[in-house]
C-alpha cells in the first residue's frame, strides 16, 4: 500500500484545547440544580442519574475523572475515588485526533495504526552531527537526548544502506571494504530483510526504493541455490511478510505475492513424515535435502519457523476472496488439473536414504517398495483434491490458487520438536541436533541457548503470544527456562556451595527430578563457533568433527584437562592468572533482592553448556547469540509470567529457589531480576573489551583457562571475562542490543539505553566505512583500540571546539578522516555487513530510543528471531491496528504532548 504523509508543520507553539470559561460555565448552568444539591448532601457522585446528566452536558465521547480526598471539582462532597461528573473529562483518542488535525499542531501519520508511530519522524542526524557526537567527551556523550540518539541511529541505516545501494545492488550483502556485493541466495537478502526497518526509521526514499525493487520481476525465487529453510524463513518470509503489514505493500499485494511464491518453493521441505524438515531446498530444482555433512536438523532450524508461515497465512486469510469469486470445496471437486499427488519424505527402516511417498493420512507406514506405490498414489491424488484452497482479491495473486493451511508444516515441525520439552530425560531442555527422518534427538549433542538451539528457547514464548496467548501455550516455555535455572545459569565466583557442579552429585540432581535414566557419558569437549558460520547455522566449512577429528585436534593445540574441567565444574575455584595490560579492573557485581543474610558479591551471572544431556559435561563459556535470553525472559515477565521459577509445582518451586539463592537471588526471585543481571554480563562483554565490542563467544574462569598462550588460542582476560583469540571477531550482532530494547519497553530504566548508546559510538569507530557501509571487527581485544578511539575523539573534540555551531568544516573533516584511516589500518576487518546489521541491530537501536508509544508496541506485534515485527493473531487474523489504536488511546496525554497539544485545563 502506498500512502501519502501529512506534511509537518514546525515551529508551533502548545495552544490550549477546550471551552472558555463562559462556555464551562453555561456547560455547568444546564445540569440541574437539584443534581448539584442531591451530589452535596449524599456525595453520591458516581449515581447513574449524576453520570447521564455530565454525559449530556459535557457532550459523547469524553470521560470524566474522579474524586480526591473526598471533594469533587465544584468543592462539594464525594465518596473518595467515585466518578466525578463535574471533573475535567480526560483526554480521547477522538479528541486527540481531532485537536491533532488542526491549524496550530503537528500533524500525526496517517498510517500510524499501522504501527509506524504516531508522529513524523525527524530526519537522520549529517556526517558533520555524527562526528560531533563521536567527539564529545563521556558525560556529554551520555546526556544526549533520545531524539539526537534517535536521529545518529537513523544516520547510521542510511550510511549502510547507501554503502550497499551503490556498491553491492542487487546482492544478498555487501563487503564494505572490497566495496562489491557478496552472493548467498540471490534473492537481493538485504533489501528484503532492511525494508521493514528503512520503514520503521522514516526512511520513505530508500523504503520506495527496496519496494520496487522486491515489487518487480527481479525477485524471482529461481536461482540454482540451496537455501537453507531456517534463513529463508526468517529473513525473507518474515522481511515480507512484517513489511506488508507495516504498510509497505503495494496496492496491487505484491510483497505478498512474493511471500508466497517463497512459501511455495520451501514447502517441499516439511514434506516428510515426522514433521521435522528438511534443511536445504533448491530453489531451481525445488530438490529439499540436506548438506553433505549432515543428515541432522538444528533445533533451532526445527522450531524457528511457525511465527513467519503463520503470519503470512493469516495475510492470505485477510486478503481471501470469499465471493463467489472464491473456491469453494465443489467447485474443487471439478476444478480439473491438480497435478501429480503431493510426496512426503522419509528414511525407509532397512536402509536405503531418502525416499518420496504420497500422501495419504490413511496409511501410517507406506511401503519403500515403488511397485506398491501405484494404489496410494492414486488415494492420495484423491486426497489432495479434497484439501481446502483459496484465491486471493489482489490483483497480485490473480488467477492463483494456494492451501488455506499453508502453515501447517511449520506447526508440525514446532510441535515435534516441542514434545520432546516434556520428554523426563530431557527436563525442559532439548539436544541441539534432530533427525528429520525419525525424529530422535543426538543425546550426544550440546544443550545450548547459543548457536544451533538459540531460536528455539525464544519461539516457545514469542509463538504463545503471537498466536494470542491460549491457554496453557505458555506451559513448554516455563519448563524451558526452569531448565535454563536449574542446569545452565552459572556464576563466575560465590557457587562454591553448588552441589549441582559436583560431578558426584548430578545423579542426585537428576534423581531429584524423576529423572530415571543413568548419567551419560560425556561427549567430545564442544569446540568454539567458526568465523564463518551463518547466524545459527554451520556452513558446510564448519562441519562439526568426528570424535577422532576432535581428539586430534586437542591433541595438537592444547585442549584443558578433563580433571580440570572437572574441578572447575565442582566448584572449587580454578584461578585464572593475567596480565595488567589485558585484565581490566572491575568489580564484581552486587546482585538485587539476595538474601539479607548473604553479605557478598558475586561475579557475572551466564549461560554455560552441557554436553550429553542435563546430567552431561559443563562448558563454561557463552555465544552472544545467547543475549537474546534476557529480553525473552523481561518480555515473558511483562505478560504475567515467570513471576516465580518453578511454574507453580511446589517441588519445582523448591529446587528453584535453591538454584537462585547458590546464585545470589532471593528464593522469591522472579524472571524479570535473572534477566536484568545477565544482561548486564552482556553490556560486560561489550565495555570490558578496549573496542568496546563484544566478542562472539566469552568464556568464564570456571572453564580452566588462563590468560596467555599463542595463536589462535591466545585467550585474553578481562575481569572474570575470558576472549580467546580465535573468538575475538564481533559481526555486528544484535542480541544484546534487542534484550535492551525489550528491558527498556518493561522497566523504562535509563541503564539500558545509556549501554546502548555506548555501543552505538563503539561500532560508529571502529566498524563504520567510509565509502559506504559496516565491517565486522576481527577482533576486539586488541590494547590498541582504546588508546585509537581516544585520538580520534581528542581531534574531534578540538574540531567542534572551534566551531560553535558543531559543524565541521572541509579541513576537520578531511583530518577526521584521516585519524579514521589510520585506526582502521590497525584493524583487521571481517568485510561484510551481514544483512541482519540494517534488519536488526539499527533497528533495536532505533526503537530502544523511541518515546512514541505506537511505534510497533510489544503487545500488539512479535519480533521474529531476525527483528521482523509480525501483528499478534487474535482467531488466526492480524489485530494490530486495532491494537495499535487500544495503545494510543492509554497514551493520549503523551501522544497530545509529542504533537504540541496541551491537555490540561480542558474542560
Amino acid at each position: 500500500r502506498s500512502r501519502a504523509r501529512h506534511t509537518r508543520r514546525h515551529g508551533a507553539a502548545p495552544r490550549r484545547v477546550g471551552m472558555v470559561a463562559s462556555t464551562r460555565t453555561a456547560t455547568r448552568a444546564r445540569v440541574s440544580l437539584a443534581l448539584v444539591l442531591a451530589v452535596l448532601r449524599l456525595g453520591a457522585c458516581s449515581s447513574p442519574e449524576d453520570l447521564a446528566a455530565a454525559s449530556a452536558a459535557r457532550g459523547a465521547g469524553s470521560t470524566v475523572g474522579r474524586c480526591v480526598d473526598g471533594f469533587n471539582a465544584t468543592g462539594g462532597a464525594c465518596v473518595p475515588g467515585a466518578l466525578d461528573p463535574f471533573a475535567t473529562p480526560a483526554p480521547t483518542l477522538a479528541w486527540l485526533l481531532d485537536a491533532a488535525s488542526s491549524a496550530t499542531a503537528r500533524v500525526p501519520r496517517e498510517d500510524w495504526r499501522d504501527g509506524l508511530g504516531f508522529a513524523e519522524k525527524d530526519p537522520p542526524a549529517s556526517d558533520a552531527e555524527v562526528a560531533a557526537l563521536l567527539a564529545l567527551d563521556d558525560a556529554a556523550f551520555a546526556a544526549v537526548p533520545a531524539r539526537e540518539r534517535r536521529r545518529a541511529v537513523t544516520a547510521s541505516a542510511r550510511h549502510a544502506w547507501r554503502g550497499y545501494r551503490e556498491h553491492a545492488w542487487p546482492s544478498d550483502e555487501l563487503a564494505p571494504v572490497a566495496r562489491k556485493g557478496v552472493a548467498w541466495l540471490d534473492v537481493g537478502l538485504t533489501i528484503v530483510d532492511a525494508l521493514d526497518t528503512l520503514l520503521i526509521l522514516g526512511l520513505e526514499d530508500e523504503a520506495g526504493e527496496a519496494r520496487d525493487w522486491i515489487a518487480s520481476p527481479a525477485l524471482a525465487f529461481d536461482a540454482d541455490k540451496n537455501a537453507n529453510v531456517f534463513e529463508s524463513t526468517i529473513r525473507v518470509l518474515g522481511g515480507l511478510a512484517a513489511a506488508r503489514e507495516l504498510g509497505g505493500d503495494t496496492e496491487r499485494g505484491d510483497l505478498l505475492a512474493k511471500a508466497l511464491d517463497l512459501a511455495e518453493k520451501l514447502s517441499p521441505a516439511f514434506k516428510t513424515r515426522t514433521g521435522i524438515p528438511i534443511m536445504d531446498v533448491n530453489f531451481k530444482t525445488g530438490d529439499p535435502h540436506h548438506p553433505k555433512w549432515t543428515q541432522k536438523s538444528s533445533l533451532a532450524e526445527a522450531g524457528t519457523l511457525v511465527l513467519e508461515w503463520e503470519a503470512l497465512e493469516a495475510a492470505l486469510r485477510a486478503a481471501e476472496n470469499k465471493t463467489a469469486g472464491g473456491l469453494s470445496d465443489a467447485s474443487l471437486d471439478d476444478a480439473g488439473d491438480f497435478g501429480e499427488a503431493e510426496m512426503e519424505y522419509g528414511f525407509c527402516p532397512d536402509g536405503g536414504g531418502l525416499k518420496e511417498y504420497p500422501i495419504d493420512p490413511s496409511i501410517d507406514e507406506p511401503s519403500c517398495d515403488a511397485d506398491e506405490k501405484n494404489e496410494e498414489k492414486e488415494n492420495a491424488y484423491n486426497n489432495a483434491k479434497k484439501k481446502k484452497f483459496a484465491r486471493s482479491t489482489l490483483a497480485a495473486l490473480a488467477g492463483r490458487r494456494y492451501r488455506r493451511d499453508i502453515a501447517d508444516g511449520a506447526r508440525r515441525a514446532f510441535h515435534a520438536v516441542t514434545d520432546a520439552t516434556w520428554d523426563p530425560a530431557n527436563d525442559g531442555l532439548v539436544p541441539n541436533a534432530v533427525s528429520s527422518g525419525t525424529a530422535k534427538f543426538d543425546r550426544a549433542s550440546t544443550l545450548t541457548l547459543g548457536a544451533r538451539g538459540d531460536s528455539y528457547y525464544e519461539y516457545l514464548l514469542k509463538h504463545w503470544l503471537h498466536a494470542g496467548k491460549p491457554a496453557g501455550g505458555e506451559r513448554s516455555y516455563l519448563r524451558a527456562m526452569d531448565g535454563v535455572l536449574l542446569y545452565l545459569l552459572r556464576r563466575s565466583a560465590g557457587e562454591e556451595n553448588a552441589a549441582v557442579q559436583n560431578a558426584d552429585a548430578r545423579e542426585r540432581a537428576a534423581n531429584a527430578l524423576g529423572l530415571r535414566w543413568g548419567v551419560t557419558e560425556p561427549a567430545p569437549r564442544a569446540t568454539s563457533s567458526a568465523r564463518r558460520r551463518r547466524r545459527r547455522w554451520f556452513d558446510a566449512e564448519d562441519e562439526p568433527r568426528s570424535d577422532a577429528e576432535e581428539k586430534a585436534r586437542v591433541d595438537a593445540e592444547g585442549g584443558v584437562p578433563a580433571d580440570v574441567e572437572e574441578a572447575a565444574s565442582a566448584g572449587f575455584g580454578v584461578s585464572t592468572a593475567s596480565t595488567a595490560a589485558e585484565t581490566t579492573a572491575l568489580p564484581v557485581s552486587t546482585v538485587p533482592n539476595a538474601p539479607e543474610s548473604e553479605n557478598k558479591s558475586f561475579g557475572l551471572l551466564y549461560v554455560a553448556e552441557r554436553v550429553g544431556g542435563v546430567g552431561g559435561t559443563l562448558v563454561h563459556k557463552m555465544d552472544h547469540l545467547v543475549c537474546f535470553l534476557p529480553g525473552v525472559l523481561a518480555l515473558g515477565y511483562s505478560e504475567g509470567l515467570g513471576k516465580r521459577w518453578g511454574a507453580g509445582d511446589a517441588a519445582r518451586e523448591r529446587l528453584a529457589g535453591d538454584a537462585l539463592e547458590r546464585l545470589g537471588f532471593a528464593r522469591d526471585a522472579g524472571h524479570l531480576d535473572v534477566a536484568v543481571e545477565l544482561a548486564r554480563t552482556c553490556v560486560s562483554m561489550y565495555t570490558r573489551t578496549p573496542a568496546g565490542l563484544a566478542p562472539e563467544i566469552a568464556h568464564f574462569p570456571a572453564s580452566g583457562l588462563n590468560a596467555g598462550g599463542a595463536g589462535e588460542e591466545r585467550v585474553h582476560a578481562f575481569g572474570d571475562l575470558l576472549v580467546k583469540k580465535k573468538d575475538a571477531h564481533n559481526l555486528l550482532r544484535p542480541e544484546t542490543v534487542e534484550s535492551l530494547f525489550v528491558l527498556w519497553r518493561v522497566t523504562r530504566s535509563e541503564e539500558w539505553r545509556d549501554a546502548g548508546w555506548a555501543m552505538w559510538r563503539a561500532w560508529e569507530r571502529h566498524a563504520r566505512v567510509d565509502t559506504g557501509g559496516y565491517a565486522g571487527v576481527d577482533s576486539v581485544v586488541d590494547p590498541e583500540l582504546k588508546s585509537s578511539s581516544s585520538v580520534l575523539s581528542d581531534s574531534l573534540k578540538r574540531d567542534v571546539h572551534r566551531d560553535a555551531s558543531s559543524k565541521l568544516d572541509a579541513n576537520s573533516r578531511r583530518r577526521s578522516s584521516e585519524h579514521r584511516a589510520r585506526i582502521r589500518r590497525e584493524l583487521n576487518r571481517v568485510d561484510k555487513m551481514e544483512s541482519f546489521w540494517l534488519s536488526e541491530t539499527l533497528k533495536y537501536l532505533f526503537l530502544l530510543f523511541t518515546d512514541d508509544p505506537t511505534v510497533t508496541p510489544l503487545e500488539c506485534f512479535v519480533f521474529n528471531t531476525e527483528a521482523h515485527p509480525l501483528p499478534v493473531l487474535r482467531a488466526g487474523v492480524s489485530d494490530a491496528r486495532a491494537c495499535v489504536e487500544r495503545v494510543a488511546a492509554r497514551h493520549v496525554q503523551s501522544l497530545a504532548a509529542m504533537q504540541g497539544v496541551e491537555t490540561e485545563g480542558r474542560s
